[in-house]
């Protein structure tokens, strides 16, 4: 016996000792062709004993393969039983045949049925990974001397002989210790010399496990079997039992050798022979006995009593496993792949361009330009916005601006209106009164775009925010981010008493202002047309000239650089004028805008000394709707009147600016309002003498006295006295007691004066409330007014001023305005406050953009639903692609899986190698993907603003894309798997294997 065979006879007395009983009961299994149905096994009933070594035997076609399939898990059959271990088959699903395979079988394959893309090592080590074993490298490396393989560990199969294969698939049978080996034709492709080894040691095996083996060797059969069944047709039609009898015969002669009996006494016919034997130097061996084979039917299976209750194993293979597997598949079809690869990559390319259109939204194309334009400041206002474009300005209260700067992380500083007297056009912008405007057919109208002569409001900076030089040079670097750096004079400064009376002194005085050095370049060019503009020009030119401020002057003080103009507006200033400013034009504003250009700079306190002086106080403004105010139809003629939608709040009013009709009332020292009760205007006091007199001549009444009143009122208007003033004066008490003739008589209102007004919208009548008296502005000079009527505010309870749905929250500012910062946070709050459809809502000051996002609204929402649909046929173009790489990927794995289905792995197994190669390549496509996309989103939005003209980035790429792209790829990688994993999944292991 050979060597290796007493070294593996040794290492399998180590094996588990436990016994099973293999039983068929009518077994039938059909196979239809085109040719018809052929029955492979035709009712096959036999009972396997523990061990032993069973040959079955019969011509191609017989069964014999089939019946080894069908016991060994790699097939089904169509009716009968088979049971196992006390196991029935007909219980197993088709995971239970796997973990069958991997707890009881090993096979040794006619074709060796190596794995190409493991190593020789890996391809013996996995039969005993899918058990969960750890793999000795002794005992692999004895058995693989043993089989003259050895040092053949890291070779892949096709660097392996046919014999060299057919070794390695016996080790990898024989080291997984299996209860059961199953061996189609496993000396085909042997030497003659290795075939024997091979059978010696299935011999020894056999002694402990049942080895099963199919054959068309009768001879070799009869050599080492000890039962052969014969098949026919599918039916057994021979099951004999094989035993050897020892003969009395002293010697053996063959054609080569000749075997003498150990220690016997030959006759003088046998000594003839041997000596021949020399003569002809034939091999001479020794042996202990000679026996003869004894066939007989078989008649009884023996069986072991004991009960072995074993478990099926499942598969236990590691991930790392699958996932080298799959990984190789990546080099199947190259040339496939690259394709695949390349026109995913496109597709989802384009996806991810047509899904950042898709997603758009105002909201996030506002977030992106908060967070990437290159804006120096951000200055919002506020107001009503409602689906049908209708805009109302409100001002902003200094809680909104804390709340702002608490929940963005921005820093606003309030921005105070120059003027407050065109109610829903509070915050527009102004102009320096006393420059000479330019007209288009004048002189020196090159450049005129660029100059810009216009004015937000006031901004004030804290002392501390200044800090001086070396040189003495002031800048302002104040807390909220905002750097302007002094380029000629100083910066004005208020200062004011213990009792806060202004100290008027050269450097403090309330006419001390400070511009931007864009402002004054900008007046020079209008008030000095044709000079040439230089820093030093600007310091004599600028710096304490007089400028008109809607009637007031102011002097400059000093000239701050607040940030530079960016050098593409430059072409602006050699072109001529045009009544319809190009696209840059309009982008220069923009920029303007979107800045501290257009500010005018005081003193700290300056904004609170002129609220105070003013006696300014929040108007409120309503939201979409524009109230009327009309008095009480009991007068012929009713008189309308729309006060701008503008209402005060009764507690902004001081005590000494009210009069009472209710003497009493108007005596107590204070006054309360009901939500049904208004206070009227004192100006409004010509329209209601106005009315009496026009009801006293319609009631055939003296109308004299009404008449004489009205006179006097003229005659004191003419007198040059302010109508309206912030204080009750001597001369405006004088009017006053002229209103009292007509307001109250003997201590009690007059009954001929107006009631009540009614409050509505135009087109529909509203609440009736009663005026219960009159009140003094409370806003500056509005004698003269700017180009448009007085308002004259109704005065009401604050609930009621809510209940006509107006938003009550307002302040005292114009706009807010915070430095540029890229803040994520911020950005997404503002821009989502910037875009709410219906209500109140900020509104970036002076932006244009804002206008076209509106606008086009309703045709970007069409457009990206368009976009929309692309980007899913194209995702349907990917799933198809990667359906098709994966499918063929699969196909030529066909024959590695169904090895590995035999070796006892399952349908997880095959997931995982396949999902892995799947996300590999998903990964690979959603990388390159979004490179592409991103590039494409560059070109997009540059074609739609510089051939659309459209400022807007439309295709905002940003980490959702990459998100949607990287999982879209995914989701399309594992389902173009799912399909052809689950169908080969089904797919018996014979049928993978027989059909690569």
């Amino acid at each position: 016996m050979p060597k290796w065979a007493f070294a593996f006879l040794n290492y399998i007395t180590t094996m588990h000792r436990r016994g099973k009983m293999l039983e068929l009961i009518n077994v039938k299994k059909v196979y239809t062709t085109v040719a018809g149905e052929t029955a492979a096994m035709n009712g096959v009933s036999v009972k396997f004993p523990d061990s032993g070594m069973v040959f079955v035997i019969g011509k191609s076609g017989s069964g014999k393969t089939t019946l080894l399939n069908v016991v060994g898990g790699l097939d089904g059959f169509d009716s009968g039983e088979i049971i196992i271990d006390g196991k029935n088959f007909s219980t197993f699903t088709p995971s239970d045949y796997d973990s069958y395979r991997n707890t009881f079988v090993g096979f040794i394959f006619q074709e060796y049925n190596l794995l190409p893309d493991y190593t020789v090592e890996k391809n013996i080590k996995i039969a005993n990974e899918l058990q969960g074993k750890a793999s000795s490298d002794k005992v692999i490396a004895d058995l693989m001397k043993e089989f003259d393989i050895a040092g053949l560990q890291q070779r892949k199969p096709n660097e392996l002989s046919g014999g060299q294969k057919q070794r390695v698939a016996i080790v990898r049978s024989l080291v997984k210790e299996p209860k059961i080996i199953m061996a189609d034709e496993p000396t085909g492709a042997l030497d003659s010399a290795t075939g024997i080894q091979v059978m010696e040691t299935l011999k020894k095996l056999s002694k402990e496990k049942l080895v099963m083996i199919v054959s068309h060797d009768l001879e070799l059969a009869e050599k080492y079997a000890d039962r052969i069944i014969r098949l026919v047709d599918g039916q057994i039609v021979e099951d004999v039992t094989l035993t050897d009898k020892e003969i009395e015969s002293n010697i053996h002669v063959d054609e080569v050798s000749i075997t003498v009996k150990s220690g016997a006494s030959l006759n003088p016919h046998e000594t003839e022979e041997l000596l021949k034997a020399i003569r002809e130097k034939k091999k001479i061996s020794f042996t202990e006995k000679f026996s003869a084979r004894h066939k007989e039917k078989t008649k009884e299976v023996k069986v072991s009593n004991e009960v072995s209750n074993i478990e099926l194993i499942n598969s236990k293979m590691k991930y790392k496993s699958s996932a080298e597997l799959g990984l190789k598949s990546l080099k199947v079809k190259p040339v496939r792949l690259i394709v695949t690869i390349l026109l995913s990559v496109i597709a989802f390319a384009v996806f991810g361009v047509f899904d950042t259109v898709a997603a758009y939204s105002g909201s996030r194309a506002i977030q992106n330009l908060l967070k990437t334009s290159d804006y120096n400041a951000i200055p919002v206002d506020m107001g009503y916005y409602n689906n049908k474009e209708e805009w109302v300005n409100y001002k902003i209260s200094q809680e909104k601006i804390d709340y702002y700067n608490k929940e963005t992380g921005y820093n606003f500083r309030p921005v105070y209106d120059i003027d407050d007297r065109y109610g829903t056009t509070t915050n527009q912008i102004k102009q320096i009164e006393d420059l000479e405007e330019r007209s288009a057919g004048g002189k020196n109208t090159i450049g005129y775009h660029y100059f810009e002569n216009r004015l937000t409001g006031f901004i004030e900076f804290k002392n501390s925010e200044i800090k001086y030089d070396s040189d003495g040079k002031a800048q302002i670097i104040d807390e909220n981010g905002f750097n302007l750096k002094l380029v000629c004079g100083d910066l004005p400064k208020l200062v004011f008493d213990q009792n806060g009376v202004l100290v008027e002194s050269e450097n403090s005085t309330l006419k001390n202002i400070a511009i931007s050095e864009y402002l004054a370049t900008s007046i020079i060019y209008w008030r000095y047309p044709g000079n040439v503009i230089s820093p030093e020009f600007v310091k004599e030119k600028i710096i304490g000239e007089e400028v008109m401020i809607l009637g007031k002057k102011y002097v400059i003080k000093g000239v701050y650089n607040c940030g530079e103009i960016p050098e593409k507006y430059d072409e602006l200033l050699s072109k001529p004028y045009s009544a319809k400013p190009d696209a840059l034009a309009n982008d220069l504003l923009t920029y303007l805008n979107s800045g501290l250009y257009f500010n005018i700079y005081v003193g700290q306190g300056y904004i609170d000394w002129m609220m105070n002086q003013s006696q300014r106080r929040t108007g409120y403004y309503s939201f979409d709707n524009t109230y009327d105010v009309v008095f009480s139809e009991i007068f012929a003629d009713p008189y309308k009147i729309k006060p701008n939608t503008k209402f005060y709040n009764y507690q902004d009013i001081e005590k000494s600016k009210v009069i009472l009709f209710d003497a009493d009332r108007n005596n107590s020292g204070t006054y309360e309002l009901k939500e049904d009760e208004v206070l009227l205007h004192i100006d409004m006091m010509d329209y209601i003498l106005y009315l009496n007199e026009r009801v006293a001549i319609a009631n055939g009444e003296d109308s004299k006295r009404y008449a004489e009143i009205k006179e006097n009122i003229d005659i004191f208007n003419r007198s040059g006295s302010a109508v309206v003033s912030s204080t009750l004066t001597e001369s405006v008490e004088d009017y006053i007691n002229i209103i009292k003739k007509v307001m109250i008589s003997n201590g009690e209102a007059n009954p001929d004066v107006i009631k009540e007004i009614r409050i509505g919208l135009e087109k529909k009548l509203g609440d009736i409330y009663k005026v219960v008296g009159i009140y003094v502005s409370v806003d500056t000079d509005l004698t003269k007014p700017y180009g448009a009527k007085p308002m004259y505010p109704v005065v009401m309870n604050k609930k009621a001023i809510e209940k006509l749905g107006i938003y009550a929250e307002q302040g005292d500012f114009g706009k807010m305005i915070a430095p540029k910062v890229r803040n994520s946070k911020g950005a997404k709050i503002i821009a989502k406050d910037m875009t709410i459809e219906d209500g109140v809502r900020l509104n970036w000051s002076g932006n244009e953009i804002l206008k076209t996002i509106n606008r086009d609204a309703e045709f970007i929402s069409q457009f990206t639903q368009l976009f929309l649909y692309v980007a899913l046929v194209l995702a349907l173009f990917s799933v198809f692609m990667l359906y098709n790489y994966i499918a063929t990927s699969i196909v030529s794995k066909r024959q590695s899986i169904g090895v590995l289905r035999a070796l006892g792995s399952g349908g997880k197994d095959i997931f995982l190698m396949f999902i892995t190669e799947s996300v590999v390549i998903a990964f690979i496509i959603g990388v390159f993907a979004s490179i592409l996309a991103y590039v494409g989103c560059i070109f997009v939005n540059f074609y739609i603003k510089n051939i659309m003209n459209l400022v807007i980035d439309f295709a905002v790429f940003g980490i959702r894309q990459v998100i949607v792209i990287m999982l879209t790829s995914l989701l399309t990688a594992v389902v173009s798997s799912l399909i052809p994993i689950i169908k080969i999944s089904k797919e018996k292991p014979v049928k993978l294997i027989r059909e690569p």
